[in-house]
């Protein structure tokens, strides 16, 4: 049946929406599953183990997992404690609906057309909102700490349907194409008097700072560097912009409009932004903030560090800057889990708190579901942008101009349209953004591992309609293991496919995981909210488990703070190699072997290198099993990590041989199988990543010579995925595997947003 109705309320089964008198209910992801199932069959009584195996039917859960979902469904349909009008609970056996059910089939409405009012829907989404149960995480090579676009970073991803974000617009904005043109137009940036854009399009091959009419005409080039010009950002008397470049090493440079002199202010720095007087810009270290900077517009001098030590202590999942210049940030982590808007003070000296719980029951604050944050010139309303349905949506958030206290958010745009890197007309009325498409996929390509020798064109492993998360190749090259995330939905699934039978199979809802040496098993970690006496989630604790692909997965160590991050398999295939941590997430990583054996281990069987203040990701053994390749990354300097080479027998070793140290960001290390080559990715001078090699001393495990590149892909329309981590590296002795993007999009223009 589509519809059920009971009482005041009616489910509609195919958008997943609760209704009260008409009215959406927010109700979260798994507790509507848990209601359907439960209204189907209405009068009978549903043993645990029932729902469970119904909710959950691939997965082992506790039973706290479905007494939290019962919660959240009498939570949704108003029953106070203690209430059993609807659900009715019979002790130590299961859970009734006892109340009376209508059932309609499907039936012809006005409002059930998706492409009504201009191809928004009128009826709102179902909120989908912290799920109960296994929760999957993945970290990244080099950085625990960042979400970012040119880094590596941790990642915990629910083990849940897809967040799905609530709202209506109450106006539908009218949208119009603003660019057009091959490629990618992006970074949009408005004039100060609302009468032009600048942006980064790729037109000639590499991103350049680009100015044209909102108006129409045609668009007016503003740099022309060799590499990727990209985030302007127009002074405040609309002569000049600031823009992150790739060229003579990167940086952070200024240019007159009319295309005069650029100069460099900062040699590092992304996503600048002016401060209102126009004599100094505040910028960010990374595309995902670690720290805040502001440097003197004219430059000459050093940039100074802001709010060093409270950016520093957490994730943080977006960041924007007030139109006063006051750095802004939102985190969606363990710490914060419904999520923390903090605003700096005029001097950027303290952060404090800001209210946002308007926003929760619309699901913006999810953690996966927030993207960015945009502020209006006025200080009075952000646009946010977050995924509803795996598609990236914009929404208006009212805000209080003294308290900053978020109002009642606002939907603007829906499916189709993909609206992200947005910003905000100076009279708050106009949104402007980047309507793209992105495609990544596994590509093969035949290689000579040993000759380091591309020997032809690839073939793609994976659907376009699947968005590639992480990937790991069986040491011999015969499966894929992989991460990806189904389109429209946020859930990530692991996926491993047989490479000479094309036969793919479902492994878990987690990110990641690591095919043994002899083919058979699959490690990956796991997490779940874990409890306490008091039967309140308090915290997440991890496990580490392994999959027989003809068998049943298990757990080889026990629930706890701490977690093992598997990325290799030891030799006799009776442990695994990866980091450890041993606080929980985030928290200091160190290199380890983990014992699979029949008992559960709570600890590694050895660490093999740890140093205060470094981080550790990535390790591989060497093809002789004597060294043992990673990649470091030292917490007090976030921007750049290092490959190091240790011995196998190391035994909590501080020192390493470092690796590369004229590469800024090289990652993911794998060997060649006769191990005189150490392969990694590494960021070139055009802003794209490539594969590189560096000759390797077996005997000594230590650099031989330069590194060397290995693949050109340089090319918006077909390069390597530039985020690291959702990037990967499969390397065998005739196979090479890497994640190939390809981004395509216009910007556009929605109008009538409330100001």
């Amino acid at each position: 049946m589509r519809f059920y109705e009971f009482d005041q309320f009616r489910i509609d089964t195919k958008r997943h929406l609760l209704m009260r008198d008409g009215g959406p209910v927010a109700i979260k992801g798994r507790a509507f599953e848990t209601l359907v199932l439960l209204v189907e069959h209405a009068g009978r009584l549903l043993e645990k183990e029932e729902l469970m195996n119904r909710l959950w039917p691939e997965t082992a859960v506790e039973e706290a997992n479905l007494t939290q979902n019962i919660f959240e469904v009498r939570k949704a349909l108003g029953e106070v404690p203690g209430e059993q009008r609807f659900i009715a609970t019979v002790a130590r056996r299961g859970y009734r609906f006892v109340a009376e059910v209508r059932a309609i089939a499907e039936e012809a409405a006005a409002d059930d057309d998706p492409a009504a009012v201009d191809g928004q829907s009128k009826v709102p989404l179902v909120e989908t909102k912290r799920v109960e149960g296994r929760t999957v995480i993945y970290a990244g090579v080099a950085a625990a700490i960042v979400l970012s676009l040119l880094g590596t970073g941790l990642y915990v991803v629910s083990r849940r349907p897809p967040p799905v974000v609530s709202g209506t617009p109450s106006s539908t904005p009218n949208a119009k194409r603003l660019t057009y043109g091959s490629g990618l137009q992006t970074d949009v940036s408005w004039s100060p008097d609302g009468r032009r854009i600048a942006y980064a399009w790729n037109r000639g091959g590499n991103f350049d700072i680009w100015v044209q009419s909102i108006d129409g005409g045609d668009p007016t080039q503003v740099t022309s560097s060799p590499g990727d010009d990209r985030q302007p950002a127009w002074s405040p008397d609309g002569q000049r912009l600031v823009f992150r470049s790739e060229s003579d090493g990167g940086g952070l440079f200024t240019a007159d409009v009319q295309a005069g002199p650029v100069r460099r202010i900062a040699s590092y720095g992304h996503r600048p932004a002016w401060m209102p007087d126009g004599r100094d810009v505040v910028f960010m270290d990374s595309d995902g903030l670690r720290a805040a900077f502001i440097v003197a517009a004219d430059g000459g001098e050093a940039p100074r560090r802001i709010l060093e030590a409270e950016l520093s202590r957490t994730i943080w999942a977006a960041s924007a800057i007030h139109p006063e210049g006051r750095i802004s940030v939102i985190t969606t982590g363990k710490n914060f889990p419904d999520g923390v808007f903090f605003v700096a003070d005029r001097t950027n000296s303290r952060l404090r708190a800001v209210d946002t719980s308007a926003a929760v029951p619309f699901g913006l604050l999810e953690p996966n579901t927030l993207r960015s944050l945009t502020w209006n010139a006025s200080g009075t309303g952000l646009i946010v942008g977050a995924v509803s349905d795996g598609v990236p949506t914009l929404w208006r958030v009212p805000v209080e101009p003294v308290s900053l206290r978020w109002r009642t958010p606002e939907r603007l745009t829906t499916a189709p349209m993909r609206a992200e890197a947005s910003a905000v007309s100076p009279d708050g009325t106009r949104v402007a953004f980047t309507n793209a498409h992105t495609s990544t996929r596994a590509w093969l390509f035949p290689f000579d591992a040993n000759g380091a020798r591309l020997m032809g064109d690839g073939r793609a492993l994976t659907d376009e309609d699947l968005a590639l998360v992480t990937l790991s190749l069986a040491p011999d090259g015969a499966a894929l293991c992989y991460g990806a995330r189904e389109a429209g939905r946020n859930r990530i699934r692991l996926l491993h496919t047989n490479l000479a039978t094309g036969r793919t199979t479902f492994l878990a809802e987690t990110r990641e995981g690591v095919i043994s040496r002899n083919g058979r098993r699959v490690a990956y970690p796991l997490t779940r909210t874990g409890s306490r006496s008091t039967g309140a989630n308090t915290s997440r604790e991890f496990a580490l488990a392994v999959r027989e692909l003809d068998g049943r997965e298990r757990l080889v160590s026990r629930w706890g703070r701490g977690g093992m991050l598997a990325d290799d398999w030891a030799p006799d295939d009776k442990a695994v190699l990866g980091s450890w941590i041993e606080q929980g997430f985030p928290g200091q990583t160190a290199l380890a072997i983990w014992p699979i054996g029949p008992m559960m281990a709570t600890r590694p069987g050895r660490v093999l290198v740890e140093s205060s203040g470094v981080n550790f990701w990535q390790a591989r053994y060497s093809p002789d099993n004597r060294w043992v390749s990673f990649v470091a990354q030292r917490m007090r300097n976030p921007g750049t990590v290092e490959i190091g080479i240790v011995a196998e027998s190391s035994n909590h070793a501080s020192t390493w041989t470092r690796l590369l140290e004229d590469h800024v960001w090289p990652d993911k290390p794998r060997w060649s199988p006769d191990g005189r080559t150490l392969y990694f990715l590494s960021r070139g001078a055009g802003g794209y990543f490539n594969l590189w090699g560096v000759p390797i001393d077996p005997a000594r495990g230590a650099q031989a010579g330069k590194p060397f590149q290995v693949t050109h892909f340089n090319s918006p329309d077909w390069h390597i995925e530039p985020n690291m981590a959702t990037a990967g590296l499969g390397l065998a002795s005739d196979r090479l595997v890497l994640p190939m993007q390809n981004v395509k999009g216009s910007i556009w223009l929605l109008s009538g947003v409330s100001p």
